[in-house]
């Protein structure tokens, strides 16, 4: 390698932070940048960057805390980094800090620059470590990509300098554009998504009550039961979270599917293992717990429902979309049986439309598709 290469190393442990990498990584890698890229994956998310093609570090999954962290300044002495990127992933269970929050302290006292890319609104606390509700300082990385002016607003508030924050959006954003395409769709057919995520898993199930699948099986009943649907043929989409086993899925959807034909509906299941974008473009709902999987439905104009069926708590500020209007929070199966069995999802979506376009001339929540093209400006200038 030649000696007037700088490295750049990138890391996020959860998806949605390697979703915003991978345009960026693309982006440098095409150009031809002075730029050695050294990605670092989490098991979790190594599948990404497997299908994209792209080389990565895995940390070993046998490692516990001590020993990810020497191996994380392992990778760093030896590659002597000029910039790192990080995600911004919430904290887990039994965790004091996330890696990334490790990796920014890390870098706190050397020349290294830090920037980290925000995926999601909310959660500010989690993702910069706060004490009395103001951001310590150790974690404040030099640049932290907002979202939105209202992202930008609240961690303002949270005590993070204005100098360290950048408006940009989520890279991952900028490649759905390519992917919105007019299709003319079968009016015999409804096409519903549903993206799990692991509730059962963080042992949240009973905080909740309600969790992936009792929501997935409520949206079945609605749909078996609605008598509007007998003459549509209605295809759910499932996509399974990577945290998540995929065995009791198969198993749900095998049996399902088999009651489906004895009972004569026209419903199909069908577990899709590909995730690809392609889909949205012949999607009638979507429907998650707070997936930002909806966030990207929005810019296909794809009504979304952010489910919840029998909280014990208050849901509907996970998502800023609920809080704006663009998803709808429903916490029970009677609203579920009214959204999904006397909408018409043809003014649904009208409605829908209207309302993106008034949030995109404010310039809130959507994306003006560049967010990659300022990222790169800000790498590039932490190169000079």
């Amino acid at each position: 390698m030649a000696s007037n290469y700088q490295s750049i190393v990138f890391f996020s442990k959860d998806y949605g932070g390697v979703l915003a990498f991978l345009p960026i990584i693309k982006k440098i890698q095409e150009d031809g940048e002075l730029l050695n890229v050294v990605v670092v994956a989490h098991k979790s998310s190594y599948e990404l960057y497997k299908k994209e093609d792209i080389k990565a570090i895995v940390i070993p999954s046998y490692y516990n805390q001590n020993k990810i962290e020497q191996f994380l300044d392992n990778i760093i002495d030896i590659n002597k980094p000029k910039i790192i990127v990080t995600g911004t992933s919430r904290k887990a269970k039994n965790e004091i800090r996330t890696l990334e929050q490790i990796l920014i302290k890390k870098a706190r006292n050397t020349d290294i620059k830090t920037i980290s890319i925000l995926d999601f609104w909310g959660f500010y606390e989690e993702r910069f470590p706060c004490i009395n509700g103001q951001v310590i300082h150790d974690y404040i990385p030099d640049v932290i990509c907002c979202l939105d002016e209202k992202c930008k607003e609240d961690l303002l508030a949270l005590g993070v300098p204005h100098a360290n924050l950048k408006i940009t959006h989520n890279p991952h954003i900028d490649s759905l554009d390519a992917s919105v395409k007019k299709i003319h769709k079968n009016v015999n057919e409804f096409n519903v998504l549903y993206v799990s995520q692991p509730i059962r898993e963080q042992d949240l199930t009973g905080s909740l009550g309600f969790d992936q699948e009792s929501n997935f099986m409520q949206l079945l009943k609605t749909f078996v039961e609605g008598y509007c649907w007998f003459n549509k043929y209605v295809n759910i989409y499932l996509w399974v979270h990577p945290k998540e086993s995929i065995i009791s899925w198969e198993s749900i959807v095998n049996e399902k599917n088999k009651e489906f034909v004895k009972m004569g509906h026209s419903i199909k299941i069908i577990y899709d293992v590909h995730k690809s974008y392609a889909l949205f473009n012949k999607l009638d709902l979507a429907c998650s717990y707070y997936s930002t999987v909806l966030y990207d439905a929005l810019y296909f104009r794809i009504p979304c429902l952010s489910l919840g069926i029998g909280s014990k708590v208050d849901i509907s500020s996970l998502l800023v979309t609920n809080k704006l209007g663009l998803t709808e929070t429903i916490l029970s199966e009677k609203d579920l049986n009214k959204y999904i069995n006397e909408s018409d999802f043809k003014v649904l979506i009208e409605k829908l439309n209207k309302t993106i376009l008034n949030y995109s001339k404010k310039k809130i929540f959507f994306s003006d598709g560049s967010a990659t093209k300022k990222v790169i400006k800000i790498i590039n200038n932490f190169q000079k």
